[in-house]
């Protein structure tokens, strides 16, 4: 899931800037950096509390290796999270320049300088990133719409 990377990247940053960052996963005892600045949750099952996290935070990131269509990534965006993360997969359906960052995979040196450009933007950019997130998981990821465009997707098939 690309924690060494994102290890690298933070261990550079945190002694230089103040913000806080939280894993929710299981993260094994010898990838966790001892920082107060960054909070281990380990596994949560309970998705009430997972929601209070995401809801906490400005920014989500996940810097995989593979992924296909991550729901991580929408459930984030829905709780109004800009999101950085690779370009692998169909995260970039989900994830542009209008409420996130991408970034290529397997590059601590690139998610360095997205995390150091993400907070030291303005509160208004984050906000405008955040906004237009549950924007996009209006507009484009809610069942209703998924299933008209599915619909549409076989109707047109039918006739031809």
């Amino acid at each position: 899931k690309g924690i060494q990377e994102l290890n690298e990247a933070l261990k550079k940053l945190i002694d230089k800037f103040d913000f806080h960052f939280h894993f929710i996963g299981p993260i094994p005892d010898g990838f966790q950096i001892q920082s107060p600045q960054i909070k281990y949750h380990g596994v949560i099952s309970d998705a009430d509390k997972i929601k209070a996290i995401l809801q906490s935070t400005d920014v989500f990131v996940l810097p995989s290796h593979s992924e296909g269509m991550p729901n991580v990534i929408i459930e984030a965006m829905a709780s109004g999270c800009a999101i950085m993360a690779t370009n692998i997969g169909a995260v970039n359906v989900m994830v542009d320049e209008t409420n996130g960052w991408l970034i290529p995979p397997l590059n601590s040196a690139i998610i360095e300088q997205t995390i150091k450009k993400i907070i030291k933007s303005d509160l208004k950019t984050i906000q405008y990133k955040k906004e237009m997130s549950v924007k996009k998981v209006n507009d484009k990821f809610l069942w209703d719409k998924i299933i008209l465009k599915e619909i549409t997707y076989i109707r047109n098939i039918i006739e031809g």
